[in-house]
């Protein structure tokens, strides 16, 4: 028993310790999610993209750029959207089922080193490393218009920490139309 006194304050030591290391990886946590909150000065440099005209009631904002398409085939279940020749974000039509967390499922399934940064019942936020040095970001959002879900995604390709944020406000911006 003796020893076990002994090791009283070794063990107070470390759970001390534990303490710290998650405040602070949740401080870093927060700060990221309140990087990624909307307001109006965020989107002063977007515009709105009706997307009524592709089979969907609704809208979203898109950073501004005169080159902005959506490739869409009529009856199909799927849309991308570009900004000159880069794919910018996809959109997927889910009918009723869950599409998010049947991406989230997929991710995890990847062979690449994926961090959840942040993960909400209709968003996620992950980061995904291939190799030592090739790192992207990657977020999604699901959308239910009229009793459909709408999965909308960033470019396979995925962006720099700083490019994610403009995709991160388009996915966060979709609003439904009449």
């Amino acid at each position: 028993m003796k020893n076990f006194y002994r090791l009283i304050p070794f063990i107070m030591i470390c759970i001390a310790l534990t303490a710290c290391k998650s405040d602070s990886e949740n401080s870093i946590r927060n700060q990221q999610n309140e990087s990624f909150q909307l307001n109006s000065e965020d989107l002063s440099n977007f515009e709105n993209l009706d997307l009524r005209t592709y089979e969907i009631n609704a809208s979203i904002m898109v950073p501004k750029d005169e080159s902005t398409s959506v490739k869409h085939q009529l009856d199909s279940f799927d849309w991308i959207i570009k900004q000159g020749k880069q794919s910018y974000l996809s959109i997927e039509d889910w009918g009723t089922a869950d599409g998010l967390n049947h991406f989230i499922e997929e991710i995890k399934k990847q062979t690449e080193e994926i961090e959840i940064i942040e993960n909400s019942d209709d968003f996620v936020f992950y980061k995904k490393t291939v190799g030592t040095s090739q790192t992207t970001y990657h977020a999604a959002a699901q959308h239910n218009i009229e009793g459909v879900n709408y999965l909308f995604i960033t470019a396979k390709q995925g962006f720099s920490e700083d490019g994610v944020k403009a995709v991160v406000a388009s996915i966060k911006s979709v609003e439904l139309r009449p």
